[in-house]
């Protein structure tokens, strides 16, 4: 399409009533809430969004303000802007508006309309003071968007949802590719610690890793005085950002130092059975919420580590627990684990380097998906403004 036909486009306010009705949400008693699908289904803003219709978490038996269906969802309220299309009739509160198009308009062409101007609507209403910012109705009617003719709307819709659902598709394909690495890490993890020939022996955690050692009681410090003090939530991931981990006057940091090569547990809590290969941590003790084991020279940290990676040592985590309880890990309970065991480091070398190759291939795959994230959200903008400059 040229430029010169955009310019033939003619453009309304909201406000213009032959092509669009604003209704103002408002928020019924919370008497008339529900999660029992009484009423109409209730969206109060932005947070019961999805990237096309809202999904619905609260229901009203005595809606005030209503949304018919294929109305454009507008959130006002902290943030103006972020738009969904309606594909119920429902109930709307304080902090959405329904805009209802007439016939000279599609309801999915004002939805990619407003998307393309989102930035410019919440711009406009950011400067008013008051700490909280919200679009009044004057405001939101005095918004103009482009109305070509119905053919050229329904043209630029299928043109926009068509090079959509290929980069949808592409990110889609990503992650397949993804989960199916990580069935293939999971799997080999189980293969490899089942393959038993004369090279193998079975040994308990505390006679290849010596006795698991409980962590420091202490308070941590924002202070910095002491070493480092590592506890259950600076672990994230299997990561640890030691900038942001705090101090922790110790009176016997030996006791509790931990060294390259070492594994720590969290023995409690949400994350019970969870373990860290330490590497290259600075002067820094840990918490007694979890328990440290020290490979001995023979073994190589990382064969121990991926072993707490496969089933079957969840399988020995959660023995003996019933159901809906969380499982203890303790130091006689670790201790007492016993591992499959290739006895040359040679072996050992081999395991963890074809371990360590599908798990690169993961992260390689995760560092593209969250590019192809970023460049897929760039790409919808960008579609959306050559969309309604009358390039598309």
């Amino acid at each position: 399409m040229s430029k010169n036909n955009r310019n033939k486009w003619e453009y309304r306010d909201l406000g213009d009533e032959s092509y669009f009705k604003v209704i103002m949400g408002q928020s019924p008693p919370s008497s008339t809430y529900n999660f029992e699908n009484i009423g109409l289904p209730f969206f109060q803003g932005k947070a019961e969004f999805g990237k096309m219709f809202p999904t619905p978490k609260k229901y009203c038996s005595k809606p005030t303000r209503i949304a018919e269906k294929d109305d454009v969802l507008i959130s006002i309220r902290a943030p103006v802007g972020p738009t969904n299309l309606a594909n119920t009739r429902c109930c709307i509160g304080r902090g959405l508006a329904a805009i209802r198009c007439e016939k000279k308009v599609l309801p999915c062409f004002l939805l990619y309309a407003l998307r393309s101007i989102e930035d410019d609507i919440a711009k406009s209403v950011c400067d008013q003071g008051g700490g909280f910012t919200a679009i009044k109705k004057s405001q939101l009617k005095d918004v103009q968007v482009p109305v070509p003719p119905l053919d050229e709307q329904r043209r630029i819709v299928a043109r926009i949802e068509e090079l959509t659902r290929r980069a949808e598709e592409a990110r889609r394909l990503r992650q397949e590719a993804i989960k199916g690495i990580e069935r293939s890490l999971a799997a080999t993890v189980d293969a490899l610690f089942h393959e038993r020939d004369n090279d193998w022996t079975e040994a308990t955690v505390k006679q290849l890793c010596g006795k698991p050692q409980y962590g420091y009681t202490a308070s941590a410090s924002n202070e910095q005085i002491g070493p480092r003090f590592l506890r259950i939530t600076d672990i994230q991931n299997g990561q640890v950002d030691w900038d942001s981990v705090p101090y922790c006057p110790c009176d016997e940091p030996e006791k509790c130092r931990l060294s390259d090569g070492d594994i720590v547990f969290a023995r409690t809590g949400a994350t019970t059975g969870k373990s860290y290969l330490v590497r290259n941590p600075p002067e820094a003790v840990f918490a007694s919420y979890l328990i440290r084991i020290r490979p001995c020279e023979h073994v190589l940290p990382e064969y121990i580590w991926w072993y707490f990676q496969s089933s079957s040592y969840w399988a020995a985590v959660y023995s003996g627990i019933d159901d809906g309880n969380r499982p203890n890990m303790n130091g006689t309970k670790l201790g007492a684990l016993r591992i499959p065991f290739p006895k040359s480091k040679k072996m050992q070398r081999q395991i963890v380097s074809r371990l360590e190759m599908l798990d690169g291939k993961i992260a390689e795959l995760r560092e593209l998906q969250i590019t192809s994230e970023a460049e897929l959200s760039a790409f919808q903008s960008a579609l959306l403004a050559k969309a309604f400059r009358g390039e598309l």
